[in-house]
């Protein structure tokens, strides 16, 4: 499977899910499926209703950045959720 495939199918997914991806333009269904790519699907649901815990956050972030990179920017940030949004 493609790298695309992979994307179509998390779209499929989150409409699945309820999210109305057919209102969304080309560049808004992009967005997403870069996000569903980096986190997975799960996650990428919790990144949009904004629930996703310091714990997951944290190791989410250090999977992207690395430890150091995650720490500095969580002091930054007051979190690791509020990090991981950034």
């Amino acid at each position: 499977m493609a790298a695309v495939d992979y994307g179509v199918e998390n779209l499929a997914s989150l409409k699945r899910a309820g999210y109305n991806i057919d209102g969304l333009n080309d560049a808004e269904k992009a967005k997403l499926i870069y996000l569903t790519h980096h986190l997975g699907l799960s996650d990428a649901i919790h990144f949009i209703k904004n629930n996703i815990t310091e714990d997951n956050a944290k190791k989410l972030l250090i999977a992207q950045v690395g430890n150091e990179s995650a720490i500095s920017k969580a002091k930054k940030n007051r979190g690791y959720m509020k990090a991981h949004r950034k």
